[in-house]
C-alpha cells in the first residue's frame, strides 16, 4: 500500500506553462485556460507530495490511514470541482478540457479506490490479501491516469503548434 502513495501521487504533472506568442482568441483561451489548471493543481500536487512524504515514513497501516485519509480525499476532491466547473468556450480548449476532466476523474477514483480499501483494512472488513487485490484494481486506474494524461499532454502539444503557444517548463 505504501508503495501506491509513494511512487503514483507525485507524478500528477510536470508544471508546463503556455507562454504567449501572437496569439489567436483560441490561443488566449487555451494558454489561460492551461496556464490556471496548472496553477491550481500544482498547489495541490504540493500538499499532496506532502502527505504522500509523511505516509511513506508509516509504521503501520493504520498510521498510514490516518495521515492520508482525511486531507487526501479533500485535495482530489477540489483538484475533480474545479475541473468540472471549468466552461471553456472555444472547441478547441473544450476538446483539452475533456481530457483533462477525464484524467482527474480517473485519478480521484483511483485514490478513492485505494483508500476504501485502506479504510476497510484498518477496520478488519477485509483482509490483507484482500486490499492487495484491491490495491493492484487501483493500480490499474492509475495506468488509466498515466495514459490519460498523457493524451492530454500531447493535445496540448499539438494545440501549442496550431496556435504558435510556446511551452515553457517551470
Amino acid at each position: 500500500m505504501k508503495k501506491l502513495f509513494q511512487s503514483l501521487l507525485p507524478v500528477l504533472m510536470v508544471p508546463i506553462f503556455l507562454v504567449a506568442c501572437g496569439e489567436s482568441d483560441e490561443g488566449k483561451e487555451l494558454r489561460n485556460y492551461h496556464n490556471d489548471f496548472m496553477d491550481y493543481t500544482q498547489e495541490r500536487m504540493d500538499e499532496i507530495n506532502i502527505i504522500a512524504q509523511e505516509a511513506s515514513t508509516a509504521t503501520s497501516v493504520e498510521e498510514m490511514y490516518e495521515i492520508q485519509g482525511e486531507d487526501l480525499p479533500v485535495l482530489a476532491g477540489e483538484m475533480l470541482e474545479y475541473v468540472e466547473s471549468q466552461e471553456p468556450e472555444t472547441e478547441a480548449v473544450q476538446e483539452y478540457h475533456e481530457l483533462r476532466k477525464k484524467q482527474i476523474e480517473k485519478w480521484n477514483e483511483a485514490i478513492t479506490v485505494e483508500l476504501d480499501a485502506l479504510e476497510q483494512l484498518v477496520n478488519g472488513e477485509i483482509s490483507e490479501d484482500e486490499a492487495t487485490e484491491i490495491s493492484m484494481e487501483a493500480q490499474g486506474l492509475f495506468g488509466e491516469f498515466e495514459q490519460l494524461t498523457q493524451e492530454a499532454d500531447e493535445k496540448l502539444q499539438e494545440l501549442a503548434e496550431e496556435y504558435n503557444i510556446e511551452l515553457e517548463e517551470s
